[in-house]
């Protein structure tokens, strides 16, 4: 959960789990639209990320996107993410991005 700082509002969410027909752990974030731009999803984001090589070691990780998710793109290759494919899931289309810590 991601939280203000200030009034301890709940603004978003941002965490690791295991897609089926996946190999790596997935990050998904979601931040609230009055809070976006603002660096909140990079932030939780970079700490997700870190925690989940620390604690479980996970070292490769995707992420699923929509191809006109600027915001989300952007994001991703900030955080170090490539493109790697695009992928079909139920009737979404959908591009799979990949970082691996252990090079980044």
């Amino acid at each position: 959960t991601v939280l203000d700082k200030e009034t301890g509002k709940v603004i978003g969410r941002a965490g690791v789990s295991m897609r089926e027909g996946f190999d790596d752990p997935e990050l998904g974030f979601v931040i609230a639209k009055g809070y976006q731009g603002k660096g909140l999803a990079s932030e939780a984001c970079k700490a997700v990320l870190a925690f989940a090589n620390k604690e479980f070691e996970f070292t490769r990780f995707q992420a699923l996107v929509h191809k006109d998710n600027v915001a989300s793109l952007s994001l991703l290759s900030k955080l170090g993410f490539a493109y790697a494919d695009e992928v079909q899931i139920r009737d979404e289309e959908l591009q799979l991005y990949l970082l691996n810590k252990n090079n980044a």
